[in-house]
């Protein structure tokens, strides 16, 4: 998969709505890397799990459990970035709201 491409964003179509929409965007494909990292943090326990056919010995355990607490890690990772990607939608949010329900417009279409 190749990284999506961002059209029209060039410095004067950018007040602070679009601005915010930005945002809005940003978190949005931020979202789908966090779940193909998910994925393939998935497929990297049913592999493992998979390869397990016979009774371990100390050495494999231990390469199971290895590998499970690298998956444990990834995904804290994960879950401290999915409370700050969080933050960042509801401010965005919470902006398009203040500013729309001031001009009593409607918002931009998203990008």
């Amino acid at each position: 998969m190749g990284m999506p491409k961002i059209e029209n964003n060039d410095p004067k179509y950018l007040d602070p709505c679009n601005a915010a929409a930005w945002v809005v965007f940003s978190v949005a494909l931020e979202e789908l890397g966090l779940a193909h990292i998910i994925n393939a943090e998935g497929e990297k326990i049913q592999k493992v799990v998979g390869d397990v056919t016979k009774p371990l010995d100390a050495t494999e355990f231990n390469w199971l459990v290895s590998v499970n607490e690298s998956v444990r890690g990834t995904l804290e990772t994960i879950i401290c970035k999915e409370i700050v990607l969080n933050l960042k939608l509801c401010q965005a949010l919470h902006f398009l709201d203040d500013h729309y329900t001031a001009q009593s417009q409607q918002p931009p279409a998203y990008p």
